[in-house]
């Protein structure tokens, strides 16, 4: 019910706000998995579950900065976890 969405909205964002803090690392790799993982989360999230404002920001923050990142595939990974926050009604 209720209660299970407010501990998996809580889970998520305890896993993905220190991940977001690894998305500056100088390696390559480490940005690479970090973008990886937070856009597998964000989009493995049920379509009606709500983020915090506080993840929200920071994944929206973080991802777009790696958006401007030298190595490609970091790009599209970045690219691919701001689609979740995307809001479904607008263009």
């Amino acid at each position: 019910g209720e209660d299970d969405a407010g501990e998996q909205d809580e889970l998520i964002g305890r896993i993905c706000l220190p991940l977001l803090g690894l998305s500056d690392a100088r390696d390559k790799a480490v940005r690479f998995r970090v973008s990886q993982l937070v856009g597998r989360i964000m989009n493995a999230m049920p379509e009606e579950a709500e983020v915090s404002d506080d993840l929200f920001v920071a994944v929206e923050e973080r991802m777009l900065r790696r958006c401007r990142d030298k190595v490609p595939v970091v790009r599209a990974c970045a690219l691919r976890a701001l689609f979740r926050l995307q809001d479904p009604s607008g263009p």
